[in-house]
């Protein structure tokens, strides 16, 4: 059940670390291609953002999970052992315990495990 990600851009806006077209985002970089809160090449959008769903749009978990409303994007990742994990990106700073709850109990429900990459603000 995959998801439109409607008004959420956080992974655009440099939560992710990735690059468009040899133009780098990441954590204060937004993506150089967002303008007006919207892609301004969407239609013609690198491979790399073309393949990325963060969990709540593949339809993991609740819309309380959505990253505008939790303020975290959840991305399943692979790690050195091929095994998958959730990665847990905080955009903001005091995230409500009932989210990492919810990201607990799907791990153990689905014998995986997380890893929080905390917030850490913009400024120098």
């Amino acid at each position: 059940m995959f998801r439109e990600c409607g008004d959420c851009n956080l992974c655009c806006k440099g939560w992710l670390r990735g690059s468009a077209y040899g133009k780098e985002f990441y954590q204060g970089n937004p993506c150089f291609y967002l303008h007006e809160e919207k892609c301004s090449i969407y239609e013609n959008r690198p491979e790399a953002c073309k393949k990325y769903f963060c969990a709540w749009v593949q339809g993991l978990f609740s819309e309380e999970l959505k990253p505008t409303i939790s303020g975290v994007i959840v991305s399943v990742e692979v790690d050195n052992k091929k095994r998958q994990f959730l990665k847990v990106v905080e955009t903001r700073l005091n995230i409500n315990k009932d989210v990492y709850s919810k990201i607990n109990n799907f791990c153990l429900q689905n014998d995986t495990y997380f890893v929080i990459v905390p917030y850490e603000s913009e400024q120098p």
